[in-house]
């Protein structure tokens, strides 16, 4: 096999190369052709500096109308801003359009100041602000649902509790226990009688 490739190499600009070699065996290139690393030219970077630096001075010009504008709903004046259509949010739900941020500081809201405005700034680079109409309160968790629920954390303690106090029996005496009879003393409902430990050996 031969190709000649060109390489991207941080220590030069491209890096062009005439590669041999045969299948699985070792690949070896010899250089052909080198231009080293040089910075660009003006006229090749003016424009993206002036779309960055566009962007940067519109981000800050939006973000300090925002905040402006923003102070004036929080003191109840007319900050001329027309809201969308409400939608409803769930504190552990994400919801389109809205970031993690956006969100805890939505949830943060005083409940006893509607209508509540708050602001932060966009993903895009400009100043989002949020009004709060309405506080749906939680609903009431359901009695017989928190019971069942409760019943099996019970279950679930109790039966690593028990495995915790066989493993410590175990490790400081030798026990044997029948696991047949065990297991058919808990299904029938009976506490299982306890296993006679070992007797300690005799030294002579």
């Amino acid at each position: 096999m031969r190709a000649s490739a060109s390489v991207w190499n941080p220590g030069c600009a491209w890096l062009r190369a005439s590669v041999t070699g045969l299948p699985n065996t070792m690949m070896a290139a010899r250089v052909i052709d080198y231009k080293p690393a040089a910075p660009r030219a003006l006229d090749e970077v003016k424009a993206d500096i002036r779309r960055q630096l566009e962007h940067t001075a519109a981000s800050e010009l939006a973000q300090k109308v925002g905040r402006e504008k923003l102070a004036l709903l929080q003191q109840g004046k007319d900050a001329g801003l027309v809201f969308g259509r409400p939608v409803t949010l769930a504190r552990n739900q994400a919801q389109p359009g809205f970031q993690t941020e956006a969100l805890a500081r939505i949830f943060q809201g005083d409940p006893a100041k509607l209508p509540e405005y708050v602001g932060m700034p966009a993903p895009d680079g400009g100043f989002a602000i949020y009004k709060i109409v309405q506080v749906i309160a939680a609903p009431a968790p359901d009695a017989a649902r928190l019971s069942a629920f409760s019943a099996r954390v019970g279950e679930q303690l109790g039966r690593e509790l028990f495995a915790a106090n066989l493993a410590s029996l175990k490790a400081k005496a030798e026990v044997k226990i029948n696991q047949a009879a065990l297991e058919k003393d808990s299904r029938s409902g009976e506490a299982p009688a306890p296993a006679a430990p070992s007797p300690p050996a005799r030294r002579r």
